[in-house]
């Protein structure tokens, strides 16, 4: 697990087709792409990008190590999204979810930080 995490939710009316485009683009980047309880991860050298097709679009989970690992990603992936649906912007925020790893499967589970 990483430090740092943000998430988006992207309204799409053809999220499957849409999320395997952006997939494809991101997919030379990875180390190791899964797919694990209906959604898809992406291991990358300094972070975790998770994508979660929906009934009307697609949640994107990112973890990272830095802030600076955390923005590049982001951007990289605001980007691929932005070529594939007409934005004006995709509003990120700090996510709460933690990415708990076992040694057989992902969970991505919700957890309250003591503030």
């Amino acid at each position: 697990m990483y430090e740092l995490n943000a998430e988006t939710f992207i309204r799409s009316a053809e999220p499957i087709a849409v999320s395997k485009r952006i997939e494809d683009k991101i997919k030379p980047f990875c180390h190791s792409v899964s797919v694990r309880r209906g959604s898809t991860f992406f291991l990358i050298a300094d972070g975790e990008i998770i994508f979660k097709q929906e009934k009307n679009g697609i949640s994107i989970f990112i973890s990272a190590q830095t802030i600076v690992d955390l923005y590049g990603i982001r951007t990289i992936l605001s980007y691929y999204v932005c070529l594939e649906i007409t934005l004006e912007n995709i509003h990120w925020r700090e996510s709460r979810k933690l990415l708990l790893k076992h040694p057989d499967e992902f969970l991505f589970s919700i957890r309250n930080y003591p503030l």
